[in-house]
């Protein structure tokens, strides 16, 4: 999918971003639930024979505003993958928001017109693809190489250095980091970093030390010895405040706080791979706390005259497998350093009155006003202390300072640069079509009538937005007026490009058009220029 895409002429100026996950099996490691596509491996057996396909999910995302992935296919065959995706990228292209880019995902197109709107466009994208079924080529996997060392016995039982930690650490950091591979005999062993920071110098020097299967006491000497991979003390963090303009709140410092009150209060949440602590310095989620068990993102709240560092409490979310998930429940905002009080609470809670349940289970069971209520009086602002001015792992006195996140933009001449743009993309056009890719070129050219008349509109002061709203807009604004005569409906006549299979003479002819359409903004953009003198 990268190869087929990378330069795609689809792929160059959508809105903003999207984000595809593949996973590799019904457990659903990638969240295929909260990306913009999602894709989990299926095999059918049809006429006796095996069907390679994917589970296809549509329109997931975090953020601010959380949203489930749809399923659009609950098996579609594996050729029929990448031209699936190309339809879809070819409507969030000419869809999608772009004015705002904080609406500019697909997620909120799918929540503007529906999912039934959304798969018509789909399907009426189908005709024009590069290709109607794409064959992946998979006589190129890597094949199954041992890297085993054959000295001595296997490495999780015996060959212990004498310097190994006692019996007891060494049996739990097995017992919650090390598992069994597909292959007899093979064994892989998870190691847990905190907060995902691990510096070049310790990787290399566990790279060198790993070359051959290690049997002793190595990734102690490093510091990475500590059990629990995947559990509950192994929380999730963005870098909040410690790199991110956006972070309100120090996402890491508390993560760190967190995961001492889980190993040294609730040990045996060492091996619970269920329930999930996820930690964001902001409300964006990009430390996924939208869809943790207990999840956390950075907020402020004022008291005394005073600003203080706060965390929004979320309950209640997880992943289901098979491509579904839950979202958080938002609870109530206590201050930053009540987080490990609220933990505290919410996990007794959990131990005294769940009844054998999972705590996905439990908490969807007892519900967002019953855990307000547990944790109410957390919330309370009558008893502040000094320090609760102060977020983890700071010296100074909290204060906000959220400065601009990514995407940021700076203001140009917006009309000159877009007309100079499509002719760029006419002369990417030129260079498809001699190379025999006519979907491609015809791509470009499509690109280059749009460029254009959002220029003219600019020009005329009419505000633009999504691509399909430009085509209409140019109808209305320039031929309605008689300022354009070319063509009865310029929409009609660009969206020509999703009516005809790609083809030599259509290329050839669908280019030319874009030639002309692109002379006539020249001219009427130096006519307006020459008036305005």
């Amino acid at each position: 999918m990268f190869e087929y895409f990378l330069r795609k002429p689809v792929c160059q100026e959508m809105g903003r971003k999207f984000k595809i996950a593949f996973s590799s099996s019904e457990k659903d490691t990638a969240l295929t639930f909260m990306h913009d596509l999602g894709a989990i491996p299926r095999i059918k057996i049809v006429d006796g024979k095996e069907v390679r396909g994917f589970k296809v999910l549509v329109g997931g995302g975090l953020g601010a505003q959380p949203f489930l992935a749809t399923t659009v296919h609950e098996f579609l065959e594996e050729d029929l993958l990448i031209p699936y995706l190309e339809t879809v990228l070819r409507v969030f292209d000419r869809h999608g928001e772009r004015n705002s880019r904080h609406k500019a995902r697909i997620k909120y197109l799918i929540q503007k017109i529906g999912i039934d709107a959304f798969n018509e466009l789909i399907r009426e994208e189908h005709l024009a693809l590069t290709q109607q079924r794409y064959k992946v080529d998979v006589s190129d996997q890597w094949s199954m190489v041992s890297g085993a060392s054959t000295a001595g016995s296997s490495p999780l039982t015996t060959h212990h250095s004498p310097l190994t930690t006692d019996p007891f650490k060494f049996e739990r950091w097995k017992k919650t980091n090390v598992f069994k591979q597909k292959q007899d005999d093979y064994f892989a062993a998870y190691v847990r970093v905190a907060n995902g920071n691990i510096g070049s110098d310790a990787s290399r020097r566990l790279i060198e030390k790993l070359r051959n299967v290690i049997a002793d006491n190595v990734l102690e000497e490093e510091g990475y010895a500590a059990p629990g991979f995947g559990s509950t003390a192994d929380v999730t963090s963005c870098p909040g405040t410690d790199t991110c303009n956006l972070g309100i709140s120090n996402s890491t410092g508390t993560a760190f706080v967190l995961s001492e009150v889980i190993e040294e209060e609730y040990p045996e949440f060492l091996y619970n791979k269920e329930l999930a602590i996820k930690i964001s310095g902001c409300m964006n989620s990009c430390g996924q706390h939208g869809m943790a068990s207990i999840g956390f993102h950075g907020s402020s709240l004022k008291a005394k005259g005073q600003v203080l560092p706060a965390l929004q409490v979320l309950i209640g979310g997880g992943v289901l497998g098979r491509g579904e998930g839950r979202i958080s429940d938002k609870i109530l905002k206590v201050p930053s350093k009540r987080a490990p009080d609220v933990l505290r609470y919410v996990l007794n809670d959990y131990k005294t009155n769940n009844e054998n349940e999972s705590f996905l289970d439990y908490s969807k069971r007892k519900g967002d006003r019953y855990y307000y209520n547990l944790l109410k009086p957390l919330a309370s602002l009558e008893t502040l202390q000094a320090e609760d001015f102060i977020d983890f792992g700071q010296q100074e006195k909290f204060s906000t300072a959220i400065g601009v996140g990514e995407c940021a933009g700076v203001m140009i001449d917006l009309v000159s640069t877009l007309i100079l743009e499509a002719e760029e993309k006419i002369i990417n056009s030129e260079e498809c079509l001699a190379n025999n890719k006519w979907a491609d070129g015809i791509y470009h050219a499509y690109s280059a009538q749009v460029h254009s008349a959002k220029a003219l509109l600019l020009q005329q002061g009419v505000q633009c937005n999504t691509q399909h709203g430009i085509l209409k807009d140019f109808d209305t604004h320039f031929r309605e007026k008689g300022l354009y005569t070319a063509a009865e409906s310029f929409k009609t006549s660009v969206m020509r490009m999703s009516d005809v299979p790609p083809s030599e003479a259509f290329a050839n002819e669908y280019l030319q058009q874009a030639k002309e359409f692109i002379e006539f903004a020249k001219i009427f953009r130096e006519q307006a220029v020459m008036a305005e003198k």
